[in-house]
């Protein structure tokens, strides 16, 4: 959907490539920036994840109120953090529904809140396999990256070619249909 992205991604890759210095457990600028902006739009999980509060309850502060006031949640009660909401709310991130990598690395003001982002989740319950999954996902990208261009095939892209997935924990694609070229 974005070739210009593409491109730019392409150039910070290929040399890395083909110099045989490419190393999917170091970070590049660009590359984390597309995985990040990638898992802001499209998390995995999009409705997060489930936790059950404390039987006595808790009180969660406000941030926006200028009075300090609390809000009081229930003992055992079931809330969660939901990912897509929170990721495309403009109190958080500027242009929330476009894709735009360079906020994460030369349009840093265009993440309001980063605190919002967390794609692998945090504390305790936070991802263990987290570095792996990056390093696997920077291998993919850049292999694909390196002999193909790619965009999604006419008409299945969903609403504005956006991907539509089904939110089953994670999310669940029946079909994605992705048009490769040689380069």
């Amino acid at each position: 959907m974005y070739p210009i992205s593409q491109a730019a991604l392409r150039a910070e890759i290929i040399p890395l490539l083909t110099s045989g210095i490419f190393d999917p457990r170091q970070p590049l600028p660009l590359l984390d920036a597309t995985i990040n902006e990638s898992l802001r739009l499209q998390p995995s999980i999009p409705s997060g994840t489930e936790r059950l509060t404390p039987p006595s309850g808790l009180f969660l502060s406000t941030p926006t109120s200028s009075s300090g006031t609390s809000v009081y949640i229930p003992g055992n009660t079931v809330v969660r953090i939901p990912n897509y909401t929170i990721c495309r709310d403009a109190r958080y991130f500027a242009e929330p529904d476009a894709f735009i990598p360079e906020r994460w690395t030369t349009k840093k003001e265009m993440v309001r809140d980063g605190s919002c982002f967390i794609p692998f989740g945090l504390g305790p319950y936070a991802c263990a396999g987290k570095q792996l999954g990056l390093m696997k996902v920077r291998a993919v990208i850049a292999g694909i990256i390196g002999g193909f261009e790619w965009r999604l095939a006419e008409g299945r892209g969903g609403v504005d070619g956006e991907l539509l997935g089904k939110d089953e924990f994670s999310v669940a694609f029946e079909e994605c249909w992705v048009e490769f070229r040689t380069i």
